[in-house]
């Protein structure tokens, strides 16, 4: 990719964000165009940045990026659908925690877009608050998609338990979430 080069991804999900120097952030989203990437978005922090409200982590976006020195640097979004104060508290941290599952069992690499529309099914039935089976039975489906081996699966109480044990990493999520 040549410098200043530009990129528009039309539907991208917000999985994490993380504050570096003053007013920026690290914005990491899954994408059906590149899969799981990372870049920088400049002045997100800022008190009346635009950009703020709309890369809240679970929500789904339009981003427009340019390609910097080193990294991508988000330069615009569009909000597509946010997790805004419609949604109960248990809700969003359902999602969160589907969210952190995610940014565990993805490496930055582009991915089928079958999964990234399995991706988002499995947060729309959490934010429609569906048969909590049917959320875990879509999530193992998706570890299985990942090449994720469940013969174990059935030892633990609750999926993330399990997901913590395949990727060898405790989540960060509250002990109380129980997706």
């Amino acid at each position: 990719m040549s410098k200043n080069q530009s990129f528009i991804v039309p539907s991208a999900l917000i999985i994490k964000k993380k504050n570096i120097f003053e007013t920026d952030q690290m914005v990491t989203f899954i994408s059906p165009t590149f899969g799981k990437i990372t870049c920088l978005a400049k002045g997100n922090r800022r008190l009346h940045s635009k950009k703020m409200t709309i890369l809240q982590s679970g929500n789904l976006a339009k981003i427009y990026l340019i390609k910097g020195k080193n990294l991508l640097l988000l330069t615009q979004a569009e909000s597509i659908s946010s997790l805004d104060n419609n949604y109960s508290l248990h809700i969003k941290k359902n999602i969160l925690q589907f969210l952190e599952i995610l940014d565990q069992i993805m490496v930055e690499q582009e991915i089928e877009h079958f999964i990234y529309d399995e991706i988002c099914i499995i947060r729309d039935l959490i934010c429609q608050q569906n048969n909590l089976s049917l959320i875990r039975s879509k999530i193992k489906g998706l570890l299985l998609m990942f090449g994720f081996n469940l013969e174990k699966e059935g030892e633990f109480k609750f999926l993330s338990e399990y997901i913590a044990y395949l990727t060898n990493k405790p989540l960060k999520s509250f002990a109380f979430l129980t997706i």
